[in-house]
């Protein structure tokens, strides 16, 4: 009878304790699928923040040459001449002139960050300010918007350019 209970008390000591291969590959699953949402949230972000920077740099060259063709070029010629901006898809630049001259020297290239694209509905893609007025140079209603677009980001950013050369981003 002693032998019996020494057996009895051996087999509850010996209970197996820990978690089972199912528990631990379903919460394998739930952390793989929480760490993909975390990331996608964390990617996000920085795409948004990067066609809002895009955007404040182009309103920013978009008013910087209009205010040259009013002002004209600090340190340069006495009068002032129209200024503007051409289109194309990776890149815009800002040209002096009553026209764009791919080949002018003076011309200046800005390439977009990352996959972004830049598209216009501006005559022959040119933005061009008037001098002294700093209005926009044969303005159509409805050919006056630049837009930004990110395509991974599926981010997308209107500019909005009225006749006298201010300017409302949506």
């Amino acid at each position: 009878m002693i032998c019996a209970q020494v057996d009895t008390f051996k087999r509850s000591k010996t209970i197996k304790s820990g978690f089972t291969l199912i528990e631990l590959l379903v919460t394998i699953g739930v952390f793989s699928i929480l760490a993909s949402f975390i990331s996608l949230n964390l990617i996000n972000p920085h795409k948004k923040a990067s066609v809002d920077t895009q955007v404040q740099t182009l309103v920013s060259d978009i008013k910087s040459q209009q205010l040259v063709s009013v002002e004209g070029e600090a340190g340069g010629s006495p009068t002032s001449q129209k200024h503007g901006i051409f289109v194309s898809a990776g890149k815009y630049t800002l040209f002096t002139g009553n026209a764009y001259t791919p080949l002018d020297p003076n011309n200046f290239d800005v390439v977009l960050e990352g996959d972004l694209q830049l598209s216009t509905t501006f005559a022959s893609s040119i933005l061009l300010f008037e001098k002294i007025s700093g209005e926009v140079t044969n303005f159509t209603s409805g050919q006056n918007t630049l837009t930004l677009t990110s395509p991974s980001g599926g981010l997308n950013k209107t500019i909005t350019v009225n006749p006298y050369g201010s300017i409302s981003v949506n």
